[in-house]
């Protein structure tokens, strides 16, 4: 049998059953089977009924909603029983950035081991994502989210960067700012963003409306 069925565009396209035709030994009688295609999802049947399944926000943050297989990874849709699962994955448009963490009494961005050509930076952000940053001399004019986002387009933006790691920065980071003068202030600017998921499942830029400061003096 060579004819594959894509369920999935069966299902966008609005059509719900399959005929399958079988050829006899003869080559010439044939027999006629429709299939329906019964789909209920996206949610899961327990015993106490049909419901929506949702990403764990601790492990997935809060980007966008995600629904998930049945135990077996396995199973589209069979009759309703307990476990079963539909493995549809419904996006939704994430429109709230990430933000710095905040937890006791630590609070995200911030600076330590200051020294003559530069210092350590610390990170958290409450969902995956990265920031953004450029270092401009003291009291030099505030920059826009979008030119922390470009910082090409400040011309007196003496370094920038962009952090992230393989948690997209939900643990505590290290990033090192360096190539700084000694006994010199500077002002630290900073933007976090994430990639949100639109409803084609495209990323699309999710960034802070606004930039955090963070003041440096380096050592002599």
């Amino acid at each position: 049998m060579d004819d594959v069925v894509d369920l999935d565009s069966l299902s966008k396209n609005g059509g719900n059953t399959i005929d399958l035709i079988v050829t006899a030994g003869d080559a010439v009688s044939t027999t006629r089977y429709t299939i329906l295609i019964d789909r209920y999802g996206p949610g899961v049947y327990e015993e106490s009924g049909w419901g929506p399944v949702y990403a764990s926000p601790s492990q997935f943050g809060v980007r966008y909603d995600e629904r998930y297989a049945g135990p077996d990874g396995l199973t589209t849709k069979v009759p309703a029983g307990p476990g079963v699962k539909d493995l549809t994955r419904i996006p939704k448009l994430d429109v709230t950035p990430p933000e710095f963490m905040e937890h006791n009494s630590t609070v995200f961005p911030f600076i330590s081991s200051v020294a003559s050509s530069g210092a350590t930076l610390h990170l958290q952000l409450n969902e995956p994502g990265s920031v953004y940053y450029v270092v401009l001399p003291d009291a030099a004019r505030q920059p826009t989210v979008r030119e922390v986002l470009e910082p090409q387009l400040r011309p007196d933006a003496l370094t920038s960067g962009t952090v992230t790691d393989g948690y997209g920065l939900t643990q505590e980071y290290l990033h090192t700012l360096s190539g700084l003068s000694s006994s010199t202030s500077y002002d630290v600017y900073l933007v976090a963003e994430d990639l949100a998921e639109n409803l084609k499942l495209e990323p699309q830029r999710n960034s802070q409306t606004s930039v955090t400061k963070i003041d440096v003096v380096t050592t002599a």
